[in-house]
């Protein structure tokens, strides 16, 4: 507790010290200093605070005669109100402009490019600084809002998913957990507003924290494809995911100060019915943002058409267990396509306050909290084996009677300050000091088993980030910044006797019962090089020194090797890319990139005990011989655009992986290779570097505008993943997958989507261990085909107050299916409608 405090008081310290210096410091500018009404600034017209530096700009006599600055700024105080001025730019359209129409405009002008624009869009996430996605090498996809209130998804998993390019897992209804190229768990990073998700209990096997995050509140959501080290440091090694929720906005003139957004939502294949509202405000210096949704699920009901792969009874839930009085009780579902035990809550909270006391500073909080009531584990409340009853009825032999993720419940307060200065190091700084306390509960009860077992993990986390810019040449921007994280991780058990209430602590927690800790210090350089006629270049460094303390107390249930049972690690990395984006002309796009990437093992990867699948998993024997995992990483990108109509794009790339961490089999003592663990003597294993992997694979995608009216696009990704020590398929890799849809906009009041998802096969061949690839639920020969058919439309209803009805239909043919490795079979046909207003 002592060293939270120090932690606090010195995040605490550090951003008071420089918000002040902001604020009456070296930037020369008090609080009630107004801005210089002669000077104007040349932005790229796409990204919108993006600077032009070098920009020519004269009036007609050519008597006044300047280029813009590292500000992209001029001077214009000698020249009156009725001067007109010209602008003219490598590879953008020219302008001209009165000096009364760019003062009227908030005295800044944007240049469009010349260049074919299409399917340019803003990105964030790759450098934290705004760009042309034309304009960086690795490929990021981005997920507005249009899309997301379009679609209607039920989760943020759903909606991932509905990109096509990230795949997701599911373990029970309420969850997710995505693939990126291979990666999955604590290989991606989850991001949200900045500040990092991933703590030190991010498992590897499927994770499914992405729904604390309310989709009905993004702004958008950018996944980048591909190791992201450099920016992000340990874990990014498939990819990052990055949510962005809105953000209040200042008062402009001529514009509203205050906007209101309702949202309902009802779906059929699990009787969803959600709520969202939020209110925003702001004036001139002061502005924020309040939301609230709330979202209940039934059981889910699967498909009835079964693929002619699956064999008899595959995915249905003939049996489950009810309590009778005081006994367990296997009863009989009526309808076996209703997924029993699927049903949760959730709600999800969110509060902004922003001030900006002058141009140069903009300073806010954000606070979210995010909770569940108890979430079902599916996968697990259905294993066991199918038995016959003296009387010669069917029955089935349940593990469990109960098996609930606890109130899932996460917490985030973040203090954040955007900064521009001229006289400083930097042009432009963020400064972020966040906080998080997330809860993450497992409530088991074996069947016919008197006792309710509690495992509780509290993580507090805490870090700083600071990213600033420079720009040090007129085509060059400098972008560097450090990070400091902090992870704790309290671990508890107990057990709770259902008939008499009372309670004992004779269980084994989780993670280590004497607490752990794990701490970060990073910092990191990076370089984006501008060409006039060539390409863009992106290049950096980043040093990572990541440190774990965990400490054993209790040993009766595991003998842990450890001196004083305790755990020590120090785990240092320095990562590195180098990255081009080409626009070649006549439409052709060239992007390259070679990093390479880590991810620094955690709490869960040398101190857990858990049991699955007639395994169970025990603190690493040798922790202080566990290191980093690594990656090398190179891919290749080009498209084309034909007529600013048609866009076809492919990327391919390569990962080799070395020193990955994963499981084998082990023993606690001299030919002791099981352990009795949660009522059944399992095989023991525990986590260790070994051997090499390695994963490529290819995507493509179209986008193609039919007419002014009619849009067709379609993705397709194929992974290959193997392992080179074992000789085996990799885990993790998912089937063939992809999404195709064709888009119609009737004038300005309907939209309509005609979509299909799809998924090739995933032969049984290629699954790797039960434990990750989850073969149990697979058929004997894997994970079969499937396709859904679905149907969105959207129709405005009232134009003034911009009120908007959403129908859609999925999975119209009613198949029944499970995406690869999942535990949980897919919804039936599902009929949603929505009802959304603006006002």
């Amino acid at each position: 507790m002592i060293q939270s405090l120090h932690t606090q008081r010195l995040l605490f310290t550090c951003i008071v010290l420089v918000l002040y210096n902001a604020l009456y410091g070296n930037a020369g500018i008090s609080p009630t200093d107004p801005p210089d009404e002669n000077i104007i600034t040349v932005l790229d017209a796409v990204v919108d605070n993006e600077p032009l530096i070098g920009v020519t700009v004269y009036n007609i006599t050519r008597s006044y005669h300047q280029q813009t600055d590292v500000k992209g700024q001029v001077n214009i105080e000698e020249l009156t109100p009725q001067d007109t001025l010209f602008f003219e730019y490598l590879s953008y359209n020219s302008e001209k402009m009165s000096v009364e129409d760019i003062k009227n405009r908030n005295n800044k002008v944007y240049l469009q490019q010349s260049a074919i624009e299409f399917g340019v869009v803003t990105i964030t996430s790759v450098s934290k600084q705004l760009q042309r996605s034309d304009d960086i090498p690795p490929i990021v996809e981005v997920i507005g809002t249009e899309e997301i209130e379009f679609t209607n998804p039920q989760t943020s998993a759903d909606m991932l998913a509905n990109s096509g390019n990230v795949f997701i897992q599911k373990s029970q209804m309420g969850g997710g957990s995505p693939i990126i190229r291979g990666f999955e768990a604590n290989k991606l990073l989850l991001v949200l507003d900045g500040v990092r998700m991933n703590n030190a209990i991010y498992r590897s096997g499927h994770l499914q924290n992405v729904i604390s995050v309310d989709n009905s509140i993004l702004e958008k959501t950018e996944v980048i494809y591909g190791p992201a080290s450099i920016i992000y440091g340990s874990d990014a090694l498939g990819g990052v995911m990055h949510f962005y929720t809105k953000t209040p906005k200042f008062k402009a003139p001529d514009d509203k100060h205050q906007e209101l957004n309702a949202m309902t939502r009802f779906a059929s294949a699990n009787g969803e019915k959600t709520a969202h509202i939020d209110y925003s405000y702001g004036n001139e210096k002061w502005a924020y943002l309040l939301s609230a949704s709330y979202s209940d699920y039934d059981d889910l009901v699967s498909g009835r058409i079964k693929h002619q792969f699956h064999p008899a009874g595959y995915g249905e839930r003939p049996f489950y267990v009810g309590r009778i009085g005081e006994r367990d009780t296997v009863l009989n579902n009526p309808n076996p396509f209703r997924q029993i035990g699927t049903a949760f809550a959730q709600t999800d909270i969110i509060g902004k306050l922003r001030f900006r006391p002058h141009n140069e500073l903009d300073i806010m909080l954000n606070i979210q909290y995010s909770t569940t009531t108890n979430v079902p584990r599916y996968d697990q409340l259905t294993e066991g084996d199918t038995i016959t009853l003296e009387s010669g009825a069917p029955s089935f032999d349940f593990k469990f009677a109960e098996w609930d993720y606890g109130p899932q419940s996460r917490l985030m307060t973040a203090l954040s300050a955007n900064i521009e200065s001229e006289e400083n190091i930097f042009d432009q700084a963020r400064l972020m000091a966040a906080f998080q306390k997330i809860d993450e509960d497992r409530i088991t009860r074996n069947f016919d088993d008197d006792f309710r077992n509690y495992r509780n993990e509290d993580v507090y986390v805490y870090s700083f980030n600071a990213d600033l810019s420079k720009q040090i040449a007129p085509r060059t921007k400098l972008l560097y910044g450090f990070e400091f994280t902090h992870n704790r991780v309290i671990s508890t058990a107990r057990r709770e006797n259902i008939i008499s209430n009372e309670v004992d602590n004779i269980l084994a927690t989780r993670y280590p019962d004497g607490g752990s800790h794990m701490t970060g210090l990073a910092a990191y350089v990076n370089a984006h090089a501008k060409l006039k006629k060539g390409p863009t270049f992106m290049g950096g460094l980043r040093y990572s020194f990541i440190t774990l303390a965990a400490n054993f107390v209790d040993t009766t249930f595991v003998n842990v090797p450890y001196q004083d049972g305790r755990i020590n690690l120090e785990t240092p990395a320095l990562t590195g890319s180098l990255g081009m984006a080409w626009n070649m002309g006549k439409g052709f796009d060239l992007h390259a990139v070679t990093s390479n990437a880590f991810r620094a093992p955690n709490v869960d990867d040398v101190g857990k005990i858990r049991s699955k699948n007639g395994f169970v998993t025990i603190p690493t024997p040798n922790p202080e011989g566990v290191t980093a995992e690594k990656s090398l990483n190179a891919e290749i990108s080009l498209s084309k655009v034909f007529d600013d109509k048609v866009k076809i794009s492919g990327t391919y790339f390569y990962t080799y992986l070395f020193d990955a961490i994963v499981r084998q089999r082990d023993s606690i003592g001299p030919g002791q290779l099981t352990l009795y663990y949660d009522g059944s003597f399992d095989t023991i294993q525990s986590n260790i570097n070994t051997g090499e992997a390695f994963i490529y694979g290819v995507s493509g995608n179209i986008l193609a505008n039919l007419r002014e009216d009619l849009q067709f696009k379609a993705t397709i990704n194929y992974v290959y993943g193997h392992d080179i020590s074992g000789n085996s398929p990799l885990a993790h890799i998912p089937p063939l997958y992809g999404v195709a849809s064709l888009n119609y906009e009737y004038e300005d009041w309907a939209r309509f989507e005609l979509m299909t998802r799809f998924n090739g096969w995933k032969n049984i061949e290629r699954y790797a261990d039960a434990s990750s690839d989850n073969f149990d639920e697979a058929t004997p020969d894997g994970t079969p085909p499937w396709y859904t058919v679905n149907l969105y439309s959207s129709f405005k209803l009232l134009e003034k107050r911009n009120l908007n009805l959403t129908f859609g239909i999925e999975n119209i043919l009613n198949h029944h299916y499970r995406t690869f490795s999942s535990g949980v079979s897919s919804a039936q046909r599902n009929f949603m409608v929505g009802l959304r207003g603006k006002f």
